[in-house]
C-alpha cells in the first residue's frame, strides 16, 4: 500500500527531518505515499479465544445507490465449525443497519453493538460442520472522514472502497461495506454481484464472470468471482464509467481508468509487464487470473487483483513506476501470502518497498539495484528519525515498516548469500502461499535454508530500536597487516553485531575481507599477504543501514570513555517512573565536576528535550560516593517545565571522564 496525505501533513513531515539540506526529488515523490501519521496508542491485539469458527466463502449481492449514496445488500457467509460446540459466532459491521439474519428458512437471534454482529445460531454444531448464514442490511458506508484513507467514498464520478485505515485500529476496513469476519488471518473464496446505475462499471476482485441486466431498467449488474483465498482487506469494488486499457503483451492485465484519462494511461502503464517479468524472474510465478489497475480518487492499495490507483499518477509518463512496481510486488508479498497479525506489518510492506529495488535490479543490474537501495530505501529511512522497533510500530504506515523493513532484507541477503537468499523468499511464499505469515514463520524460514541460527539477526532488527551509529579509524599496523578500530555511539538501541565488509588493498589490486563487529569498541586485525590501506573502504558496497564516518583517533577516544579509568555512569531510580527519576551520576575522577559537563534527555526522534548543566554547586548524595558523585531529579518535563507524555526516553552524560547512556521510560 502507499498513501497519499494531505499537503499540511507533508509539510509536518518533512518540517520534521533535517532542514539543513533540500531533500531529493525522488524523496518528495516518495514523501507523498507516506501517512506519517502521527504517534498513537497501540490498541493490544484481543485474545482470539471467541473465533472459533472459519469463514470460507462470502456472497455478496448489493446494489449501489450514487445519488443518495447508500447501498442495500445481502451477503452469505458459508462457515465451518472449528470447535466441538459452537452456538454462536460473530461479525464485523459497522455504521450500516442489519434488517435480519437466517439460516436457512429460519431467522436467528443477533445483536448489532459498537460494530461487532453477533448472532445466535440454529442449533449447536460439531466440530467441522458447515453452515450458511445470511444477513441482510442497508445504509450510508462510513470512511475514516477528511484525511483519512479507509472506508467507503463517494464522489460525484466515483464510488469506491479502500480496505485499510491510516488512523483505524486494526486497520481493517471491510466491515465498513459488507459483514465479515475483518481479519486479515481468515481468508475466503469470494463471488459477488454489485448493481450499478446504467452506464457505470463495477470492477472487483478476481475475474468478470458476468454483466446483466440489474433489478430495474436504469441499472446492470456486474458478477466477480474470486476463488483464491482473500483477506477481507483486500476485496475492493470501485464504481466509475470506466474504460479499458489493455496490456501491450499481456492479455489478462488491463487497467480501468477515466475516458479523459485513457491516452495517458497507455504511457503510465507501459512498463507493468516488465515489472510482472521481473518478479516471476525470481519469485514463484504469479498466482492470480487477471491484473488491473483501477483509477481512485486515494491510493494506492493493493486490492488483490485490482489495486485502487491514485488518479494524478496517471500522467502520461513514467515518473511513478516505483508505485507501480510496489502494488504488484504485494500480489506476492500481502497478496498471496498476507500478513498474520497487523503488528507483523513489514511482511506486507517491507517486502514490496524492497520489491521496488528488485526492479531496479532487473532494469539495470546490481549498481541500479544498489543506488535504489542506497538512495531511496535506507537514506530515506535515516533522514526521517523514526528510531522505534519493526515489530509493532509506533507508525503502522511510516518509515519504519516500509523503507527500514526493505532494508532488512538487503541487509539479509548479504548475510545468507544471494542464491540462499531468494530461495527463501521462493520457499517462504510456498509454504504459506494463500495463508497467512508472522516473522517468526519468516525467521524459521530463513535459518532452514541458512541452516545458522539468526535470532541475533532479527532480534536487533525487526524487535529492537534504531540502527548502528560506526566511527572507526584504522592504520596500517605493519607488513601485511591492517588495524581497524570502530565503536558504535548510537544513543537508542543495542550495540549491532553485524557481518561488515572492509576493502583493503593487497598489492596488486583490492580485495573485501568480512569481519564481524559484535562489540563497542571493537578492534580488528586483519591481516593477508600485501594487506595496505591504500584503497580502505567500509562497508564500501552499503550492506549495512547505518551512519558512519571515519575520524582519526574518535574511535580511541570512545575506547577510553567507554573502558577507561574512572568512566562516568549513571544509575536511574526508579525506572520505570511516574512522577520522578534519580539520575546518579559517579566517577572515579572529579571531572564530572567540569562546568561543561551536560545531561540530556531525549525523545525517540533524537530530539533534547531537556538538558542539565553539571554545575559544581550540585549537591553531592554523600562523601561514600566520591567527590564526583551527582543526583539529578528528573520530573518528566521538558526544558519550559511543561509535563511530557508517557513513552521511552533515553538520557546521555558527556563529562570529560567519559560518556553514558541509557532508556527511560516515563508512565503517566
Amino acid at each position: 500500500m502507499r498513501t497519499i496525505v494531505l499537503l499540511m501533513l507533508i509539510a509536518l513531515a518533512a518540517a520534521s527531518m533535517s532542514a539543513d539540506f533540500d531533500r531529493p526529488e525522488s524523496w518528495k515523490a516518495r514523501d507523498k505515499f507516506h501517512s506519517m501519521e502521527a504517534e498513537r496508542p497501540r490498541i493490544a491485539p484481543k485474545p482470539d479465544s471467541l473465533h472459533d469458527f472459519d469463514v470460507l466463502a462470502y456472497d455478496l449481492k448489493i446494489a449501489f445507490d450514487l445519488t443518495t449514496e447508500t447501498l442495500a445488500g445481502t451477503t452469505g457467509i458459508l462457515v465451518r465449525s472449528d470447535a466441538s460446540l459452537l452456538d454462536s459466532m460473530y461479525l464485523h459491521l459497522v455504521q450500516l443497519t442489519v434488517d435480519s439474519v437466517w439460516m436457512g428458512a429460519k431467522s436467528l437471534p443477533f445483536t448489532h453493538v459498537g460494530g461487532v454482529l453477533g448472532i445466535g445460531l440454529d442449533s449447536t454444531l460439531s466440530l467441522n460442520d458447515t453452515f450458511l448464514v445470511n444477513v441482510a442490511y442497508h445504509g450510508h458506508p462510513g470512511n475514516e472522514g477528511p484525511g483519512g484513507f479507509g472506508g467507503f467514498w463517494f464522489t460525484p464520478t466515483v464510488a469506491y472502497s479502500m480496505g485499510v485505515g491510516l488512523y483505524t485500529d486494526p486497520p481493517s476496513m471491510g466491515r465498513y461495506w459488507f459483514p465479515c469476519y475483518d481479519e486479515p488471518n481468515d481468508k475466503a473464496e469470494f463471488d459477488m454481484a454489485f448493481g450499478v446505475p446504467l452506464g457505470l462499471t463495477a470492477v472487483s476482485s478476481g475475474i468478470l464472470v458476468d454483466t446483466i441486466p440489474g433489478y430495474a431498467e436504469s441499472t446492470m449488474t456486474y458478477i466477480w468471482s474470486e476463488h483464491h483465498p482473500t483477506s477481507t482487506y483486500l476485496v475492493a469494488v470501485s464504481i466509475s464509467n470506466y474504460v479499458i486499457v489493455p496490456d501491450s503483451v499481456y492479455p489478462w492485465i488491463y487497467n480501468y481508468v477515466y475516458p479523459v484519462d485513457s491516452a495517458k494511461a497507455v504511457t503510465s502503464f507501459k512498463n507493468v509487464h516488465r515489472m510482472m517479468d521481473a518478479f516471476e524472474a525470481v519469485f514463484p510465478p504469479y498466482q492470480f487470473d487477471k491484473f488491473s489497475f483501477v483509477e481512485t480518487p486515494k491510493g494506492d492499495m493493493e486490492h488483490q487483483t485490482c489495486v485502487s490507483h491514485l488518479n494524478w499518477l496517471i500522467n502520461g509518463f513514467n515518473d511513478y513506476d516505483w508505485v507501480l512496481a510496489h502494488e504488484l510486488a504485494h500480489h506476492w508479498w500481502g497478496d498471496w501470502v498476507t500478513v498474520g497479525d497487523w503488528r507483523d506489518i513489514w511482511l506486507n510492506e517491507g517486502f514490496a518497498t524492497y520489491c521496488e529495488a528488485v526492479y531496479e535490479e532487473y532494469l539495470g543490474g546490481w549498481q541500479a539495484y544498489h543506488d535504489y537501495v542506497v538512495a531511496d530505501i535506507m537514506n530515506y529511512y535515516l533522514a526521517s528519525g523514526e528510531l522505534f522497533p519493526i515489530y509493532d510500530p509506533q507508525a503502522m504506515w511510516g518509515t519504519t515498516s516500509y523503507e527500514k523493513g526493505a532494508s532488512v532484507l538487503h541487509m539479509l541477503r548479504h548475510v545468507v548469500n544471494d542464491s540462499v537468499f531468494f530461495e527463501i523468499l521462493n520457499v517462504y511464499g510456498n509454504q504459506y502461499a494463500f495463508g497467512n505469515a508472522v516473522t517468526p514463520e519468516f525467521q524459521a524460514v530463513c535459518e532452514s535454508l541458512h541452516n545458522q541460527a539468526l535470532d541475533w539477526f532479527f532480534d536487533e532488527w525487526i524487535y529492537d530500536w534504531g540502527y548502528p551509529h560506526y566511527v572507526y579509524s584504522y592504520w596500517q599496523a605493519g607488513i601485511d597487516t591492517v588495524m581497524v578500530l570502530v565503536a558504535q555511539e548510537q544513543l537508542v538501541g543495542p550495540v549491532f553485531t553485524m557481518p561488515v565488509d572492509i576493502k583493503l588493498g593487497n598489492g596488486s589490486g583490492d580485495t573485501t575481507v568480512v569481519v564481524w563487529i559484535d562489540e563497542s569498541p571493537e578492534t580488528l586485525v586483519i591481516a593477508f599477504p600485501g594487506a595496505n590501506t591504500d584503497s580502505f573502504g567500509f562497508d564500501p558496497n552499503d550492506w549495512v543501514l547505518k551512519l558512519v564516518r571515519y575520524e582519526p583517533g574518535v574511535a580511541e577516544e570512545e575506547s577510553r570513555a567507554r573502558h577507561g579509568p574512572g568512566r562516568s555512569r549513571v544509575q536511574a531510580q526508579p525506572n520505570p517512573f511516574s512522577t520522578t527519576c534519580r539520575l546518579a551520576i559517579s566517577s572515579g575522577t572529579s571531572a564530572v565536576n567540569d562546568k561543561a559537563s551536560t545531561l540530556v534527555i531525549y525523545d525517540l526522534a533524537g530530539r533534547a528535550v531537556r538538558t542539565f548543566t553539571l554545575e559544581p554547586s550540585y549537591r553531592s548524595a554523600g562523601p561514600e560516593m566520591g567527590s564526583g558523585h551527582r543526583d539529578i531529579v528528573w520530573h518528566g518535563r521538558d526544558d519550559r517545565g511543561s509535563p511530557l507524555p508517557s513513552g521511552v526516553y533515553f538520557y546521555a552524560l558527556y563529562c570529560a571522564s567519559g560518556r553514558d547512556h541509557g532508556k527511560l521510560i516515563l508512565l503517566r
